[in-house]
């Protein structure tokens, strides 16, 4: 069990996170308390959804790993 003390505040970077796995670990981890930003690419076939985010609690950036500017979103990020 996780400690909802453990996630208060804590910023935290999800990939994938519009996906089933990505967006179930991104929805808990905001109800724990956690700032969560979600990246995702939706590539076509990907199974990715915007349906399957909490938009009140998770911030979604849609975006390629492989060609965004990761700085900003990693700093500071668990």
């Amino acid at each position: 069990m996780i400690a909802r003390s453990s996630w208060k505040d804590r910023r935290v970077l999800v990939t994938g996170g519009a996906g089933f796995l990505g967006s179930n670990l991104a929805n808990t981890l905001a109800r724990l308390g956690a700032r969560v930003t979600a990246i995702d690419s939706f590539l076509f076939g990907g199974g990715a959804n915007l349906a399957n985010l909490d938009e009140k609690r998770v911030a979604l950036v849609r975006a390629d790993l492989r060609e965004a500017d990761l700085r900003g979103l990693c700093e500071g990020a668990e």
